[in-house]
Formats: C-alpha cells, structure tokens, sequence
C-alpha cells in the first residue's frame, strides 16, 4: 500500500522535482539568450514573467512562455538595457578616469560633480523601471 504512493504523479517528491526541473530549465534559457550582454534585461524580465506564471501554476511551458515573454517585453526592455549600459559606462568613466583628468586642471570640490549626475540618473531610472514595470503588470502601488 505504501509502494503505490511512490509511483503517483502527485507524491511530494515529484512535485517538488518537477519544479526543480523547470527551474533549471528556465535558469538554463536565461544564460542561452543573455549571452549577448545587450539582451540582459529582456531576457531577466522574461525570466521574472515565466517564474511568476511558474509560482501562480498557469505555465504552458518554460520554452514556450520564455520565448513569448521576450518578445513581448522586447521593445521596452531593450532600450531600458541600453540606457543603464550607458549609465553604468559613465559611471565607471566618473569614477576611474575623471578623477584622474580633472584632478589636474580643476578643484576637487568640482571634480565629484559628473558622479552626482550619474547617481542622481541611476535614481531616475530606477524610477522609471518601477513605473514602466507596474504599468505592465497592472500593479496597484501598496499603501
């Protein structure tokens, strides 16, 4: 009676290594379609979208939901991708080679000032994601 149970398709250990698997499938198409660095961003919020349809059990398909979901978010994740490449480029750019140039011809008080800007558009792009996102999904903002 006990052995019958093993075998069902509904037993705890195959429930949880059925998600397991589709996690690792799902993890595994994310790192195939972000090894071009541009796609990154399409290719994690088409991640976030199949895990979600994953938690809420209205998948059809890892594959199949991951493909859709990138060709959806495609025209808003792309340039949101390319926009924070830039932002990360300036940054970097702030902290590693200005400093350096600027030290030389202009007071060091000044110096910091391109950094601020690059913190102050990180924000508003943070910000910009967060309402691109809630519009998207739908979201109510918590009170």
């Amino acid at each position: 009676m006990m052995a019958g149970g093993i075998f069902r398709q509904d037993n705890p250990y195959n429930t949880v290594m059925n998600r397991v698997g589709d996690i690792t499938m799902l993890s595994l198409a994310w790192f195939v379609c972000s090894l071009p660095v541009v796609t990154i961003g399409v290719t994690t919020a088409a991640a976030c979208e199949v895990a979600r349809e994953m938690q809420e059990d209205r998948d059809n398909g890892i594959f199949k939901g991951f493909w859709r979901a990138i060709k959806r978010r495609f025209g808003t994740g792309m340039p949101l991708t390319l926009f924070l490449g830039v932002l990360i480029a300036l940054v970097v750019a702030a902290i590693y080679a200005l400093p350096i140039v600027l030290l030389a011809t202009l007071p060091s008080a000044v110096m910091w000032v391109p950094l601020v800007w690059c913190i102050f558009g990180g924000g508003a792009s943070a910000w910009a994601q967060r309402w691109l996102i809630r519009r998207a999904f739908d979201l109510q903002p918590q009170d």
